[in-house]
């Protein structure tokens, strides 16, 4: 964009000269949002698919390429990408969608017309209302249902708070104790 190729009315707002007029430049940018789970544990766990016709999809496309393609990923780690839980051992389970909606779409914007700058950069993490917090809540009960089998039962520590509000705020803040 410093070079005079983008969208002409935000060039000028940065005081650059439009050589090219390429509107789309800096638009249509995306990434994977990520959710994490972790809580305490007493000592030191792939790919997931919502079924085709699970009820997210009744207003939305299913964003997925292809019928055998996830829908999100699931990673276990000894690291943690939210807040650590109080206890001294704890087991950290984060969440990837793998294929966000068709409007999950960010953009890159000037900053300032200084080509040093930091630009201004919307990831669109969770922008398609229909389908982001849907599949990343799904990913979680995943998560969940995972966690709450019988062979953890003397590992997992911790009450979950799994009802919708609680799942829907954790897709937007990225993580539940």
């Amino acid at each position: 964009m410093n070079s005079g190729i983008g969208n002409p009315e935000h060039l000028s707002e940065h005081g650059i000269q439009s050589i090219v007029d390429l509107p789309d430049v800096g638009k249509n940018i995306f990434d994977h949002p990520i959710g994490v789970y972790a809580t305490g544990i007493s000592q030191h766990i792939g790919l997931g698919r919502v079924p085709d016709n699970s009820n997210i999809f009744a207003n939305a496309p299913n964003p997925a390429p292809g019928p055998g393609s996830p829908h999100f990923e699931i990673l276990l780690s000894n690291f943690i990408l939210g807040p650590t839980p109080p206890e001294e051992n704890y087991l950290s389970i984060t969440t990837f969608l793998s294929t966000p909606g068709d409007n999950a779409r960010g953009s890159v914007k000037l900053n300032l017309s200084d080509p040093l700058a930091v630009p201004l950069i919307d990831a669109g993490l969770l922008a398609d209302n229909a389908t982001d917090v849907p599949l990343m809540r799904e990913a979680i009960k995943t998560v969940l249902r995972l966690v709450s089998a019988p062979a953890w039962e003397d590992d997992i520590i911790g009450p979950v708070d799994s009802t919708q509000p609680s799942l829907n705020a954790t897709c937007r803040v990225g993580h539940i104790h």
